[in-house]
């Protein structure tokens, strides 16, 4: 360290030129090895920007000087400031060079986390404050915990003992803004560890999804879209021929009870019946399907990861591609039947179609039990697989690696989005799955989905009804006229029918206390939602809740996707059949009745 003396004529300035001396190494060459530290007297106080740090000898202090230093000055009490200084200096200059780190840090689009072993949070950056709608003194009271909606306390200690020992940890979850809003994040972990002279501590940075989960979102909307138009003109022929001898049925029964037709033959009449009720159910599995393929005008499903049935997924899938492949490709199905597994399933027929879809177009031009798709399920040690094997052209080894690239695709213009195959990457990622391929060019392809298992449970059931008399009161409520008629011609034989057009006529109906043993309400309806029914039943006669069911179409408003993933009320798919809602009746009316 270099010193820059003030002299005079008092013996003082001797010692410090002394130390001075000392701390060169004998020379007071003028070279400096340190920061500038002045000593000298008040009448000769040096100026403040002509030194790091000023001693000033006096027996008080001295405006303008850092310390000062009662006379008479010695060397041992000299040496004792300057090493005080020096550590004064060292601190700030520390501080000085972090200046510019921490603002970067707080200048960051991700969010930046210092954490402690007991999850508490240490320290924050100006970003994570932002996105989270935080101050930073609120943030710094709280812990990781009072954030994460998912963050197991009982496993933080494993966290902790992971990163500590990999040194980083990287993962997907979710984090709790002041509003409440779920925010979906990309955590990324380092150890920090403190060597004994400080805490250890964990350096969280999280990046915000939103943004990309939309875009993600808007990327199956486009290929659910593009697969939708490829079956479009199928589906219209599947839906026009049960359509055909439906009309064609009642037309005829409309005849013959209108007296037109002379006497009336009950064995046609009824075989006409039979016929136009086949011909509605195949419309109504069709329609299923094709809801269940496009849930929601967003792109994502209104339906949560739960265990289902993977023969129900596959089903609709080959129903919703049966007329696009039996004119080229013969589809076989192989494998264990009644299995489950936890995904959601609008997705997973997604995935399904479009693999299907992919392997059609994929046969080259030759007859057709020449061409050969097979779709197999079967168990596997830790959940269920799936393939999709075909024997067309297959995958040449130079375009297997991007296959699952966005936008990558070997067909002609206008035959694909390149969008397919990565969409069902992501599908099945985010299910907790994998999905593979093998494939011999010019043998054709299997593509192979693996998926968590789900633990055996009963498929819920409805037993055949028994009603045989009049017993028991419903309420039907659907702005549709010709809704209540069939619901009253089809229960009004088992039960005291009351209807009602309007969520304010049912709400006047169940004011007045009735005993309905069985309540059904259209969820979408011409003024209040069916749901402002049930949100008033809930709170005025919640004994009914239990038989209340709302029913749809399969249109769902923004408000009413919101309260059916809120509450989870049992929910009617129209069309119902007759028998079930018969079954439904008989289920919820009291055995005294």
């Amino acid at each position: 360290m270099r010193l820059t003396l003030t002299l005079s004529n008092e013996p003082d300035s001797a010692v410090a030129r002394t130390v001075a001396q000392d701390l060169a190494g004998g020379e007071d060459d003028g070279r400096a090895t340190g920061p500038l530290v002045a000593v000298c007297t008040p009448d000769r106080l040096v100026a403040r920007g002509e030194a790091d740090y000023i001693l000033v000898v006096s027996t008080e202090p001295v405006p303008g000087a850092d310390d000062f230093l009662p006379p008479p000055l010695t060397a041992p009490a000299l040496l004792q400031r300057l090493a005080l200084a020096e550590r004064l200096l060292s601190a700030e200059n520390s501080v000085r060079a972090a200046r510019p780190l921490r603002a970067a840090v707080d200048l960051a689009a991700e969010m930046m986390f210092r954490v402690d072993f007991g999850a508490r949070i240490r320290d924050v950056n100006t970003s994570a404050c932002r996105l989270l709608g935080y101050r930073r003194e609120q943030l710094l009271e709280m812990s990781i915990q009072d954030l994460s909606p998912n963050h197991d306390p009982g496993a933080w200690t494993d966290r902790w003992a992971k990163v500590r020992l990999e040194g980083t940890l990287h993962f997907q979850s979710f984090q709790r803004t002041s509003s409440g809003e779920i925010m979906p994040v990309d955590v990324s972990l380092t150890f920090l560890d403190g060597e004994g002279r400080s805490e250890d501590f964990i350096v969280s940075f999280i990046r915000d999804l939103r943004a990309q989960k939309r875009q993600e979102a808007s990327l199956v909307l486009t290929d659910r879209l593009h697969a939708l138009g490829l079956l479009a003109a199928t589906t219209a022929h599947e839906i026009n021929n049960p359509l055909s001898y439906l009309t064609s049925a009642l037309s005829y029964l409309e005849a013959e009870l209108s007296g037109e037709s002379g006497a009336a033959d009950r064995p046609c009449m009824l075989q006409a019946a039979q016929d136009g009720m086949d011909g509605a159910r195949r419309v109504a599995r069709i329609v299923a399907g094709l809801k269940s393929f496009a849930r929601s005008e967003s792109g994502e499903s209104t339906e949560a990861t739960k265990a289902i049935h993977l023969d129900d997924v596959l089903t609709t899938a080959e129903r919703l591609t049966a007329r696009h492949l039996e004119a080229t490709t013969a589809l076989v199905r192989q494998g264990t039947p009644g299995l489950l597994v936890r995904a959601d399933a609008p997705s997973l027929v997604q995935v399904i179609v479009n693999l299907l879809l992919n392997a059609a177009q994929a046969m080259p031009q030759r007859p057709r039990d020449r061409n050969r798709i097979e779709l197999r399920t079967y168990s596997t040690a830790d959940g269920v697989a799936i393939e999709v094997a075909d024997n067309g052209a297959g995958i040449a080894p130079a375009v297997r690696a991007r296959i699952f690239d966005p936008f990558f695709t070997t067909k002609p213009a206008g035959l694909g989005t390149g969008l397919g195959l990565s969409v069902c990457h992501g599908i099945i990622t985010g299910l907790g799955g994998r999905i593979e391929v093998e494939s011999q060019h010019g043998t054709g392809a299997t593509f192979r989905i693996l998926l968590p298992g789900a633990p055996p449970s009963a498929r819920a059931t409805v037993p055949p009804h028994a009603l045989q008399t009049l017993r028991g009161r419903v309420l039907v409520v659907d702005d549709e006229l010709r809704q209540l008629r069939a619901f009253t011609r089809l229960l009004g034989r088992h039960a005291l029918i009351t209807t009602a057009q309007t969520a304010e006529e049912a709400i006047e109906q169940l004011r007045g206390g009735s005993p309905f043993d069985l309540v059904l309400c259209d969820i979408s309806m011409g003024g209040a939602p069916g749901t402002d029914v049930r949100s008033w039943v809930a709170r005025h006669r919640p004994e009914l809740l239990g038989a209340f069911y709302l029913m749809t179409g399969g249109t769902f408003t923004a408000e009413a996707r919101r309260y059916l993933e809120l509450h989870d009320p049992p929910v009617l798919d129209k069309p119902m059949e007759g028998a079930a809602l018969l079954a439904l009746l008989d289920r919820h009316i009291a055995p005294d009745a």
